[in-house]
């Protein structure tokens, strides 16, 4: 029997639904009871930014692949925070890849702060999707990441206003939120 755990308000005030079922086999949990500074645009819940998923094995990429039908654009938003006290001689340091293309270099998580990078495309052919995590050179941790959240926008066909009014319609709809479960 597939056990879903699941976040949401009262835990998270903006009512996203955080769903941990799509964490692979090769990852492993990290957490923390260190409370994590939350402060930021996005409102990540405590109960989902102080748990990272990294990879099992030191030289090991993170990576998630997913699949959406028919979008006009995507935004990914990737939540990171540091949830481990380092060892002085230790870093945590990675590269952020989308579908194959290093879009940050060398990105440090803040030490028990949540963060976020935002990934925003209009790639209108591709309905395929990869998010990957590879440790960089002077590394000596694996990469970790706390939560993923993926929006699709789509264009309305038909305007359900005037034409002449002025607006247009666009539905922004939350395609899939990836947490770590509790």
């Amino acid at each position: 029997m597939l056990h879903i755990d699941w976040v949401r308000y009262p835990h998270d005030v903006h009512d996203r639904i955080w769903d941990s079922s799509f964490w692979e086999d090769y990852m492993t949990e990290i957490n923390t009871t260190t409370p994590v500074d939350t402060k930021n645009a996005f409102d990540v819940p405590q109960a989902i930014i102080s748990k990272s998923s990294i990879p099992k094995g030191a030289d090991k990429p993170w990576s998630r692949d997913w699949v959406m039908l028919n979008p006009d654009d995507v935004q990914v938003y990737l939540h990171f925070a540091e949830i481990q006290v380092l060892k002085p001689s230790d870093t945590r340091e990675f590269d952020i890849l989308w579908n194959g293309a290093t879009i940050s270099y060398d990105y440090s998580p803040p030490k028990f702060i949540a963060d976020t990078v935002a990934i925003r495309t209009s790639t209108k052919c591709v309905d395929s999707y990869n998010v990957g995590l590879v440790r960089s050179r002077s590394s000596s941790l694996p990469p970790s990441i706390s939560a993923m959240e993926v929006f699709g926008v789509l264009q309305l066909p038909q305007s359900e206003t005037d034409e002449n009014d002025g607006l247009s319609i666009v539905l922004n709809f939350m395609y899939i939120i990836l947490a770590r479960p509790i």
